[in-house]
C-alpha cells in the first residue's frame, strides 16, 4: 500500500496508462503522474483551466474550458498548440471509445473524425440537455452520453443504401402523403410527430414531384409492385393539378385541397366541385419539377398507361408555356410571379445574374424533353428560336465564375 497528495491541488480523476506502467492523475490546475515501481509523483503540466483529460495510444488529450491539447505520453511534453477549431470549446469532458475521441462540452458533445473534423450532437434532437457530464461506451455500438438532464443513447447502425431507403420510404408513407402529395408536416411540437398535421404548401407539387422520379427510379430497379402502385397514386394527383383548376389551358395549380381550409388566403381558389379549392401563383420550380418526374417516368417505367400519361402531361403543360410566349399564365390571364421565360423577362437579367442562366437552360431543357417525348416539331422549333435568336445559348452557355452579385 502507498499512499500521497498532490502539492496545493486535490485528485479530480486517476487514469492507469498500462504501455507506460504509470498513473496519470488529474488535478484542479495540473495533471500529474503516479509510478508504482518507485512510488514517485510527478507533476507534468500546471494550468488552471483544465477540466478533464484521457488517454489514448501514445497521447494523453488535455480539455480545457477552451479547446484541447495532447502531452506525448513517453516525454510528457505538450506536442502542439491548443486546439480551439471545434464546435464548441468550453469542454466538461473526453473519452476514447473504441479508438474514436469524444468530447463533452457546455454545449453538446462532438465526435473526432478521422479527417481532423467533428460530428457534433447537440440540442434535444440527440440528448436531453447540451450540458454534458459524462460519455461512456453503450450496447450494440451506441455511445451513453449523461448531461445535468438526463441520460441519452446514440446509436451507430450500419444498413446498405437500400436499406436506408426504405427507412425513410416508411416515414414518407406513415406521415406525409396527403391526397396523392408528397405534404409537409407542421405544428409539431418537440419535434414529436403525433402531435403535427399534413399541410398544404407551396410546393405540393414540387415535393410531389421529387417523390414521384424516386419511386420511379425505385421501380426501374426492383419492379417492386408497391413503388408502381406509388407512382399510380402520385401521377394521379399531379394530373389533377392540370385538370381541378377551372382554366383548363394546361396551367398546372400549386396544389388542391377540401374547400374552407383557407378562407381568405388569396392564391386559393374555388374550383367548379363545391368541396375542393385549388391554388394559383404556380412558379418555375414547380414546373421544372413536373417534367423532371413526368420525363422520369416516361424513360423508366414499363407501364404504357402511365408512361402514356406522362407523355401526355410533358405536352399539356409545354403547350401551355409555349402558346403562351413562354410564361405561365394564371387565372386572372397574367404570367404568374416566377413563371416567366420569355426574352423580355429573360434578358433584362443583368449578365452575372444567375436567373439569366439558369432560366434559359430550365427552359431550353425543358422544350429540349418535350421534343424527345411528343416528336412535336413546335418544341424543336420555340428552342432553337430562343438559342438562335434570343440569346439563351450564350445564356446558358456562360461559365458560372461569370455570374456574381449585381449592382444595386
Amino acid at each position: 500500500m502507498w499512499d500521497g497528495s498532490l502539492s496545493g491541488d486535490e485528485v479530480r480523476e486517476i487514469k492507469y496508462d498500462a504501455a507506460e506502467k504509470l498513473f496519470w492523475i488529474l488535478g484542479k490546475s495540473s495533471i500529474s503522474t503516479f509510478s508504482p515501481e518507485n512510488k514517485e509523483v510527478s507533476k507534468v503540466v500546471e494550468n488552471e483551466n483544465i477540466t478533464c483529460f484521457e488517454l489514448a495510444p501514445g497521447k494523453v488529450i488535455v480539455g480545457t474550458n477552451d479547446g484541447y491539447f495532447e502531452i506525448d505520453s513517453k516525454t510528457k511534453k505538450q506536442t502542439d498548440d491548443i486546439q480551439r477549431k471545434m464546435p464548441w470549446t468550453e469542454l466538461t469532458t473526453v473519452s476514447n471509445i473504441d479508438g474514436k475521441i469524444w468530447f463533452g462540452s457546455t454545449s453538446g458533445a462532438m465526435l473526432l473524425t478521422d479527417g481532423g473534423k467533428f460530428n457534433y450532437y447537440a440540442s434535444q434532437r440527440w440528448i436531453p440537455s447540451d450540458t454534458i457530464v459524462d460519455i461512456a461506451k453503450g450496447p450494440e455500438n451506441s455511445v451513453l452520453i449523461l448531461t445535468n438532464n438526463g441520460l441519452g443513447k446514440i446509436c451507430f447502425e450500419e444498413m446498405t443504401l437500400a436499406e436506408k431507403a426504405d427507412f425513410f420510404e416508411k416515414q414518407v408513407r406513415d406521415r406525409h402523403i396527403r391526397t396523392g402529395f408528397n405534404a409537409t408536416v407542421s405544428r409539431m411540437v418537440n419535434g414529436d410527430v403525433t402531435s403535427g398535421s399534413m399541410e398544404n404548401s407551396d410546393n405540393d407539387g414540387l415535393w410531389t414531384s421529387m417523390y414521384l422520379a424516386g419511386e420511379t427510379f425505385r421501380y426501374s430497379v426492383t419492379k417492386s409492385e408497391d413503388a408502381l402502385q406509388n407512382v399510380r397514386e402520385s401521377l394521379d394527383a399531379m394530373e389533377r393539378l392540370y385538370t381541378i383548376n377551372p382554366m383548363k389551358s394546361g396551367f398546372p395549380s400549386r396544389s388542391f385541397e377540401r374547400a374552407g381550409y383557407n378562407v381568405g388566403d388569396e392564391p386559393w381558389r374555388a374550383t367548379e366541385d363545391p368541396e375542393w379549392d385549388w391554388k394559383s401563383t404556380t412558379s418555375s420550380d414547380e414546373a421544372i419539377g413536373h417534367i423532371f418526374a413526368f420525363s422520369a417516368i416516361a424513360e423508366l417505367v414499363d407501364q404504357p398507361e402511365l408512361r402514356d400519361k406522362a407523355i401526355m402531361l410533358i405536352d399539356t403543360l409545354m403547350s401551355h408555356v409555349v402558346k403562351n410566349d413562354f410564361y405561365m399564365i394564371d387565372w386572372n390571364g397574367e404570367p404568374t410571379r416566377w413563371g416567366r421565360w420569355n426574352p423580355e423577362y429573360v434578358n433584362a437579367r443583368p449578365l452575372n445574374v444567375g436567373d439569366r442562366k439558369i432560366n434559359s437552360s430550365n427552359i431550353i431543357a425543358m422544350l429540349q424533353t418535350a421534343y424527345h417525348f411528343t416528336k412535336k416539331e413546335k418544341y424543336k422549333d420555340a428552342a432553337f428560336y430562343l438559342m438562335n435568336e434570343q440569346g439563351y445559348f450564350t445564356n446558358l452557355m456562360r461559365p458560372m465564375k461569370e455570374i456574381g452579385y449585381g449592382t444595386g
